[in-house]
């Protein structure tokens, strides 16, 4: 069963009755809808019933726009860390954290993606996934670390203006569709791929822990 603690904040999104319940109870370190479902997707698809829900984490420690995948995985631990203390989430019920950034491959080529931690103390399981990745065109990059200024107190890790945002302004689009604007992928879809896979490994390693 779920526990309740005076600090304890659930916020269910689109909760999917029919494939709650289970054996399996897992917390998503955001409420945003495009993070949440994917994973409860690929979780009830993966153990037939499992209760996903999401809490709203505050991410003032992170950058706008983490560049790098220590800045990305950084990001993630930091939602976990903080739903695990802030919120009092016991340490038996796993969170799981999605967290976009920015990497460089080769010379001006850019591109976004997101890595997908799962953290389970009972168990002794820490894994990570990554989904895969879209182009950002480079001058997107230079508009956002042009506008970040040296006093920025993440510029270490990151940029103060996300790409997100620029290119959802491009594009003339919300922020959450972007990606299909740009790639004709969604960016929940590409956390739907990556979270089956996470979720099917997940399955395999708890069955012989």
């Amino acid at each position: 069963m779920l526990v309740n603690a005076s600090n304890y904040i659930w916020t269910l999104l689109d909760t999917w009755i029919s494939d709650s319940g289970g054996d399996v109870e897992i917390v998503v370190a955001s409420n945003k809808e495009v993070k949440v479902s994917p994973i409860r997707e690929a979780f009830q698809e993966a153990f037939g019933k499992a209760t996903i829900t999401g809490v709203a984490i505050d991410t003032s420690a992170i950058p706008a726009q983490p560049v790098g995948f220590a800045a990305g995985v950084n990001g993630a631990k930091h939602r976990i860390k903080y739903a695990r203390n802030a919120l009092e989430i016991p340490k038996d019920i796993p969170i799981i954290a999605v967290q976009s950034f920015l990497v460089e491959i080769g010379e001006d080529k850019w591109y976004e993606l997101a890595v997908i931690l799962l953290d389970d103390p009972k168990n002794d399981v820490n894994l990570q996934m990554f989904t895969q990745m879209t182009p950002v065109p480079s001058q997107f990059v230079s508009t956002a670390k042009e506008s970040t200024p040296d006093t920025y107190p993440l510029k270490t890790l990151g940029l103060a203006v996300s790409i997100g945002s620029l290119m959802s302004t491009n594009l003339q689009v919300n922020f959450n569709e972007w990606h299909h604007a740009l790639s004709g992928v969604s960016r929940r879809d590409t956390i739907l791929l990556a979270a089956q896979s996470l979720a099917g490994i997940y399955k395999n390693t708890i069955t012989t822990v």
